[in-house]
């Protein structure tokens, strides 16, 4: 068992091999490899234009300014430990292991990095969580927010496997261990965890058993149980997006899992909006617009399209060679740990990306200001946008939005742009007319036309973004 396995036996004690063996590692097809090193590895984090990269107890740091040829900076550590986890802010690293290879639970050990100097990393502080296992890890302000889960057949309370913490530590002085917070499961075993707006979502579970609980941490030395939303599995990863929760599952021994959405935008009464079972064995979650990206046993990284959740659907795979762990979306990119490799992918097309708000044109009287704009869904990469006007390219103009402070009459024409992820697909929206006339020879049915033209954008499931022009001007 590797390093990183053993971090994972909170979610399925004892668990043995007994899913299909692992098909032959290759992308089917929306995935590009851009770059794949060997090594132990079971999680990532991207900052900026640095990864951080941990495995074996050991934290590696690449600049992948050009990810094709990331540099290796430094690695630091203490070789042989147990499968580590890792966050990144401020420019410090916290890196959470565990230290015992000889007992599943062993002492976990929280480090703190300076990075600052990438290439020189220094030790600000080591700090004994207890004998346990990392779960899971969020740092933001001046609070890490750390889960550590108890792995056995007995639990701390006595049953079988159950067990864990949540802490909050202050973290604002490195060298000193200051826990402001902690809660203690006592029949649930807490694993990832995400941390926004005041509130807590952490994984958790055992076996055939699984939760989301939500937690009041608005307050960090009095962190309050708010709702517990009973899972389809166990929960082995959480990501947010807005009011919506996506959680990556398992079944008991691995058999099974996929991809569970739920609704959280009442935390106290968490409801579903939907749940598919992909026989996935899932361990992780990032979500995307509209995309799931999963890391799971036996398919290396899954991705489900999720803009429809009564209707998930897988969209492809990137096999590996073994578990896939954890998963990080970054600039486009997608940064992926596994037990033996470390890869940057970019995704090509998960197949739901569509222009979801597009602009309108209309009528303007020349020194009135022009506003277009473009919203879009469902693309995975960085977007790049290109504006057109009467099928010519307009130079530099590749934001979002189109904005002419005031119109003269060259500015009448069929405006059009071009969205681009980075994948095998250009997104065009339709051709809309910009009409500019002379001060004061708007015609009289402008006001008519315009409440038309609104209504029409509305039903093509955009918005008018031009600006109100004083009536005085119509």
């Amino acid at each position: 068992m590797s390093h990183a396995r053993a971090a994972l036996i909170p979610l399925f004690a004892m668990l043995v091999c007994l899913a299909p063996c692992h098909p032959d590692a290759h992308a089917d097809g929306i995935f590009e490899l851009i770059y794949c090193r060997a090594g132990d590895f079971s999680d990532v984090a991207v900052d900026g234009q640095l990864a951080y990269v941990v495995g074996g107890g050991m934290l590696k740091i690449f600049d992948v300014s050009t990810p094709s040829a990331p540099v290796a900076l430094c690695s630091t550590g203490t070789a042989g430990d147990r499968g580590a986890l890792v966050a990144v802010a401020d420019g410090r690293a916290y890196v959470l292991v565990g230290t015992d290879l000889a007992k599943i639970n062993g002492p976990v050990l929280l480090r703190i990095y300076d990075v600052t100097d990438p290439e020189a990393p220094v030790l600000l502080g080591s700090h004994s969580l207890g004998d346990d296992t990392p779960g899971g890890i969020v740092v933001s302000g001046s609070y890490a927010y750390v889960t550590v889960s108890f792995s056995g057949l007995l639990g701390k309370s006595g049953g079988v496997g159950y067990g864990g913490d949540f802490l909050i530590l202050d973290v604002s002085e490195p060298s000193v261990y200051n826990e402001v917070g902690a809660y203690e499961f006592t029949e649930d075993t807490p694993y990832r965890l995400h941390v926004a707006k005041g509130l807590a979502y952490i994984g958790c579970g055992f076996l055939i058993n699984g939760a989301l609980h939500i937690f009041d941490v608005s307050e960090p030395s009095d962190p309050t149980p708010v709702s517990a939303y009973q899972a389809a599995g166990a929960v082995s990863g959480v990501d947010l997006e807005g009011d919506v929760a996506y959680l990556s599952w398992l079944g008991p021994m691995g058999a099974n899992g996929g991809v569970e959405v739920v609704d959280v935008a009442n935390p106290q009464a968490p409801s579903q909006l939907g749940v598919q079972d992909f026989g996935w064995a899932a361990l992780g979650m990032a979500v995307h617009n509209g995309a799931a990206f999963v890391p799971t046993m036996y398919f290396g990284l899954a991705v489900a399209d999720v803009t429809n959740p009564e209707a998930m659907r897988p969209a492809g795979y990137y096999f590996t060679s073994d578990w896939a762990l954890a998963v990080t979306l970054a600039d486009g990119l997608v940064y992926l740990a596994t037990e033996d490799e470390f890869f940057i992918l970019r995704c090509i097309g998960v197949g739901n990306g569509e222009i979801s708000e597009p602009p309108c044109g209309g009528w303007f009287e020349v020194g009135d200001p022009l506003e277009l704009c473009v919203g879009v869904s469902g693309m995975m990469g960085a977007l790049s946008y290109q504006w057109l006007k009467d099928d010519e390219a307009l130079p530099g103009e590749t934001d979002a939005c189109y904005i002419v402070d005031a119109v003269a009459l060259a500015d009448d024409g069929w405006y059009v742009c071009r969205v681009s992820d980075g994948g095998k697909t250009v997104y065009e929206t339709d051709p809309v007319h910009v009409e500019v006339f002379a001060v004061g020879s708007l015609p009289a049915a402008a006001a008519c036309g315009l409440a038309l033209l609104v209504a029409a954008c509305g039903l093509a499931g955009g918005r008018a973004l031009w600006r109100k022009r004083a009536p005085s001007r119509r």
